[in-house]
């Protein structure tokens, strides 16, 4: 489903990011690369970001998630902390995070973090 979606908007043609990181433009841009994270895949907030167009930014895609970005449906569930592991507390939907991973086919490691081929490996910015 993403890597077709990677398809039609033409891979390797970086679309332009938005001039600034607050409001409503930036957050369609994150909200569209979340939705392009291959199903049984991960991404680190800050590969959000960047892949966005703003490779500092991201604790603002982390914000952003918790505010509600993806309610409309997208794999939220998808998008990590840089070291692989879940940054929500298990009973503030850590788990359920883990859930819908593991019903993807993603593995875990003993140390909680997932295993490293569940890592997307897209750095080319979709937006730049």
């Amino acid at each position: 489903e993403a890597a077709a979606g990677e398809a039609a908007a033409g891979a390797g043609t970086a679309r332009p990011r938005p001039s600034s990181t607050s409001g409503g433009a930036f957050a369609r841009c994150v909200l569209d690369v979340i939705r392009r994270i291959p199903r049984g895949r991960v991404a680190a907030y800050g590969q959000v970001a960047a892949l966005a167009g703003a490779p500092r930014n991201a604790r603002q895609v982390g914000h952003m998630l918790k505010e509600g970005l993806c309610a409309g449906g997208a794999p939220w569930h998808r998008v990590l902390g840089a070291s692989g592991k879940i940054s929500l507390p298990a009973s503030g939907g850590g788990d359920e995070q883990r859930r819908q991973l593991e019903a993807e086919g993603v593995v875990f490691q003993e140390g909680g973090a997932v295993a490293k081929g569940a890592r997307w490996e897209r750095s080319e910015p979709f937006y730049a």
